[in-house]
Order: structure tokens, then sequence, then C-alpha cells
């Protein structure tokens, strides 16, 4: 899987820290009405998989990404409070994995290989944890 090499902020973002541990990619975009309605699971989701050893990255989406998206986008992680690093990505990171509807969700193993992506809210915390358990096993 290929990552940006900075985050929103500009900072370096070190991939190979992720090297042999599961990866969930949480594929957002600012103010997007299904991602603000999936928030709250998806913040949950994070401590869960914290706690069952999978990592959480954001993909942040925009088709393409100007100043004043940038910005937009780095107001909305610091307003939700998002603890986990957001990378930027535009439509051809999208198009590479087949990502079609927002929020997705993106399994990758401990290798760096795709698994599955998940298109489209869950709508239940259930199903984001069933997500992350998948990946924890795989990982084993």
């Amino acid at each position: 899987m290929t990552l940006p090499e900075k985050d929103l902020n500009g900072k370096e973002f070190q991939a190979a820290g992720l090297a042999g541990k599961p990866v969930l990619i949480l594929v957002i975009r600012p103010y997007h009405n299904g991602v603000r309605k999936e928030l709250p699971l998806l913040k949950k989701a994070v401590a869960y998989a914290q706690s069952k050893g999978v990592q959480v990255l954001g993909a942040v989406y925009n088709y393409y990404w100007t100043p004043k998206l940038k910005k937009q986008a780095i107001d909305f992680v610091k307003r939700e409070k998002l603890s986990f690093p957001c990378l930027p990505v535009c439509r051809d990171w999208v198009k590479r994995y087949g990502i079609l509807t927002l929020p997705s969700h993106v399994l990758v193993s401990a290798g760096g290989k795709v698994l599955y992506h998940l298109d489209g809210a869950l709508g239940e915390q259930w199903k984001l944890n069933a997500l992350v358990d998948v990946l924890s096993e795989v990982a084993k």
C-alpha cells in the first residue's frame, strides 16, 4: 500500500513505523454527511483497535487539494479531536484502491497488503469492531 509521506500538517509520516502491524485506514472527507454521521462510531472503533494492536490511520480525501481545502481539513481533524494520524489523499489514491463511497474502511495486513475495503457507513459499532477483530486475527 502506498501512503503519503506527509500528514495534513506537513509533518513527515513514517510508514515504516507500521511495518509488522495490521492497519485500519478510515477514508473520510471533512463535512461529508456520511462521515459526520459515522464519526462517533469511528472514534470508538479507534480505541477498540488500539486495544487489539491494530493501528488506525485517517485518509482524508478531497478530489484535489487547495490551501483552503487543506485548512478546512486541518480544522476538521482538530475540531473532531481525531486521535490518529491523518494523511491527505486525492482522487488518484482512492481510485487506485477502488474506493467508491465515503466513509470507507481499508484493511491492511501486517505485511502491508490491502486485504479488503468496505465502502460506506457501517452504522453499527459491532460491525466496525468486527473489522478490527478480523485484522487482529489475521496478524497472528
